[in-house]
């Protein structure tokens, strides 16, 4: 089990820095696509760190984001590129984050 742990935390750590490699493109893009980007990385970080808490629980079960961390995820990629959102994007967060 040892083992297992540590390939699940060397994993991560890949999984990790592949994702602060691909971080610059997100300031790079235009306006258009740099939310829904903000939003795959802080995602795809989130279930990294579940994936990493998991340790060999990870080959039985999914990680999976609850409702507490699809809302983190969603200020965190708002507040990251929110300024380049039109307005009527925001009502639509407001109505995802009604339904969390």
């Amino acid at each position: 089990k040892p083992a297992v742990n540590y390939l699940v935390r060397y994993e991560v750590a890949r999984g990790r820095a592949l994702f602060e490699r691909a971080r610059p493109l997100i300031d790079v893009v235009g306006a258009d696509l740099a939310v829904e980007l903000a939003l795959m990385w802080h995602g795809g970080m989130r279930i990294l760190d579940k994936c990493e808490s998991m340790g060999a629980r990870l080959f039985a079960e999914r990680p999976r984001l609850g409702a507490l961390d699809k809302a983190r995820v969603v200020a965190h990629a708002v507040a990251w590129r929110g300024e380049t959102l039109p307005p009527r994007t925001f009502h639509l967060v407001n109505r995802v984050l009604d339904r969390l």
